[in-house]
């Protein structure tokens, strides 16, 4: 059988695993943004009358999905899969690709029950993209092939945070190399380290 794969991406501060501070993320890295875009879109098709949309689905906790801007929720060319407790939390204008669960389990058992259906999309990979909680669940699933897409981020205001990335267990998950990161983002990564409005960054990837 086929050992599924999920794929958690993430930019976290190098000093202490800081994603967020009051609901936004704290620095401006437009290059980093559009990594982050490109990863969860790569493969994307439009359907046709005899075919269905290929999609990546995200999985994300509410209030990630809540600091989406509304511009941009739900995530376009992506299947959004929101967990929570609320099953009314989405509008229905926006139902088509984005669905609630009540955990990251039942969000790719949601998957499963799309993939096998003759409805008018298919996902193709599966994204954890936070927060710290729907990171956590989807490091600990049990026989998955789990791939973390880290960015490194030296930020000297990291005290500011107060959404985190959990840690890795480096006993579980080892540090891959450029080309293996590159081969799972499906284009040439660059390499070594990236400066943005003064901030040096750098792509990772770590697997299990």
């Amino acid at each position: 059988m086929t050992t599924k794969t999920i794929t958690l991406i993430a930019a976290a501060a190098t000093k202490n695993n800081g994603i967020g501070a009051n609901k936004t993320i704290p620095w401006r890295l437009p290059k980093e943004m559009k990594y982050f875009n490109r990863v969860t879109t790569a493969g994307t098709t439009a359907g046709t009358p005899t075919s269905p949309a290929v999609m990546n689905a995200c999985i994300m906790g509410r209030r990630n999905w809540e600091s989406i801007p509304d511009a941009f929720r739900p995530l376009p060319k992506r299947y959004n899969i929101v967990v929570t407790s609320n099953p009314d939390l989405i509008p229905k204008n926006d139902a088509q690709y984005a669905v609630t669960a009540p955990s990251v389990a039942a969000a790719l058992a949601h998957i499963d029950a799309v993939n096998s259906s003759n409805g008018p999309v298919k996902i193709d990979r599966v994204f954890s993209i936070g927060g710290y909680g729907i990171y956590k669940e989807a490091m600990d699933l049990e026989g998955y092939h789990v791939q973390i897409l880290l960015t490194r981020v030296e930020f000297s205001d990291a005290d500011c945070c107060d959404a985190f990335f959990p840690e890795i267990d480096m006993a579980k998950f080892k540090l891959q190399s450029h080309q293996r990161l590159s081969d799972v983002a499906t284009f040439d990564v660059p390499s070594g380290t990236q400066t943005e409005n003064g901030i040096d960054y750098q792509f990772l990837l770590y697997e299990n």
